[in-house]
C-alpha cells in the first residue's frame, strides 16, 4: 500500500479551494490471513471474543484526557474512522426490546450470543440478523453523509467504516446509499465495539497510527472504543447525552454542523 501523505491544511482542504487532493491510487493493505482473530468469517464460531473495555466503578463516564468539549487541533489527522448506524445512516433499533427478544442481559449482545450453546446460539443469531435486515429496510441516509465522506477524501484523509453490523447488511446499505470508503470493518472480522480492537485494526490496515485518527460516531460504544484504542480525536453526532458530550473532543447536532465546523478551520 502506498504511504499516505500528510493531509492538506484543513481550512483550504475543507473549503474546497484548488484541486481536490486525495490519497494515491492503490489497494488498502488488508488483514493477513494468519492474523489472530481472523480464523473464519464470523465471530460466533471462531476465535476468542474481542477484548472488552472495562467499565466498572462508580463513575461510568468515558474518560476524556483532553478535557470536556475541547475543540482539539485537527491538523495532524491522517484518517477518519466512522460508525455507520446512527452516524451516517439513520436506522432505528429498539435495543431494550431486542435484548428482551433475544434473552440478553449482559452489556454486549454479541458477547452474550457468542456464549450460548451451539443450537441456541445459531437460532439467536438468525433472529438478530432478521431484526437488522428489517431495520435496514427502513433506514435512511443522514443529510450530508455523502458530502462528509467526499470532504474527507478531498482533504487527503483515508476513511474507514467501523461497525458492529454484519458484513452482508453493511454492504447492502453502502450499495443502496452509494457510500464509498477506503476500508470497511464489520463484526464479522472478529473485532467489535466497545473494545478498542476494531479501531486499532482499522488504523493498522490503513497504515496510520491510532493517534492520527479521528473517530466520528454517535454512541457510548463509539466513545469507549475510541478511548481504549488511543485515537487522537473523538467527534460525536446526533446525541444530547451530557455524559457522552463531556467525554468527546467535539460534538455536533448533526453532519451539517460538523461540515460547517470543518470548513471554518483556518
Amino acid at each position: 500500500m502506498p504511504e499516505i501523505p500528510p493531509a492538506r491544511p484543513l481550512g483550504e482542504a475543507f473549503q474546497g479551494h484548488g484541486t481536490p487532493w486525495s490519497r494515491p491510487a492503490g489497494p488498502v493493505r488488508r488483514h493477513p490471513p494468519d492474523h489472530p482473530g481472523m480464523k473464519g468469517s464470523t465471530p460466533r464460531s471462531s476465535g476468542p471474543p474481542a477484548r472488552r473495555a472495562e467499565t466498572g466503578g462508580k463513575d461510568n463516564r468515558p474518560p476524556n484526557p483532553r478535557g470536556p468539549g475541547r475543540p482539539s487541533d485537527l491538523q495532524d489527522l491522517r484518517a477518519v474512522l466512522l460508525d455507520m448506524d446512527g452516524t451516517l445512516i439513520d436506522s432505528t433499533y429498539d435495543w431494550k426490546e431486542i435484548r428482551r427478544r433475544l434473552g440478553v442481559d449482559g452489556p454486549s449482545i454479541i458477547d452474550s450470543l457468542n456464549g450460548l450453546p451451539d443450537g441456541a446460539r445459531e437460532a439467536r443469531w438468525r433472529e438478530l440478523e432478521a431484526i437488522e435486515r428489517e431495520a435496514s429496510g427502513r433506514a435512511t441516509l443522514h443529510e450530508g453523509a455523502r458530502e462528509l465522506l467526499e470532504t474527507f477524501r478531498n482533504a487527503g484523509l483515508a476513511t474507514a467504516l467501523v461497525t458492529n453490523n454484519s458484513e452482508a447488511n453493511t454492504r447492502r446499505l453502502l450499495d443502496r446509499f452509494g457510500l464509498r470508503l477506503d476500508l470497511v470493518l464489520t463484526r464479522d472480522s472478529g473485532f467489535y465495539k466497545p473494545s478498542g480492537a476494531p479501531f486499532r485494526e482499522a488504523a493498522r490496515r490503513l497504515g496510520v497510527p491510532p493517534e492520527a485518527c479521528l473517530v466520528v460516531g454517535d454512541s457510548r460504544y463509539d466513545l469507549e472504543a475510541a478511548r481504549e484504542a488511543g485515537v487522537g480525536r473523538v467527534c460525536l453526532l446526533h446525541t444530547t447525552d451530557p455524559l457522552l458530550i463531556e467525554g468527546a473532543d467535539l460534538h455536533f447536532p448533526g453532519i451539517r454542523e460538523l461540515l460547517r465546523f470543518l470548513r471554518s478551520r483556518p
